[in-house]
C-alpha cells in the first residue's frame, strides 16, 4: 500500500512488492504504468526520492529482446 499510495499521482497499473518465503518484504517492488509518459514522469519525479525514510531508485526496466 505505501508505494502505490507514493506512484498513486502516476497513475499505476499495479504493484509487486518482492516478498521473502516468510511474506516480508525485500525493499524491492515493480511497478507498472499504463503509459510510457506516467513511467517517464515516475522516473524523473521519484528516482531518488524517499520513502518510509528510506532513499528509493527509480528505473525502468525494458522487456527483454526474443531470440
Amino acid at each position: 500500500k505505501l508505494v502505490l499510495a507514493a506512484f498513486q499521482q502516476y497513475q499505476p497499473d499495479r504493484v509487486e512488492v518482492l516478498r521473502d518465503s516468510e511474506g516480508h518484504s525485500r525493499a524491492c517492488a515493480f511497478v507498472y504504468f499504463y503509459t510510457q509518459e506516467d513511467l517517464q514522469a515516475a522516473v524523473l519525479d521519484m528516482d531518488g526520492s524517499t520513502l518510509a525514510g528510506r532513499p528509493i531508485s527509480v528505473e525502468p526496466i525494458l522487456p527483454e529482446a526474443e531470440p
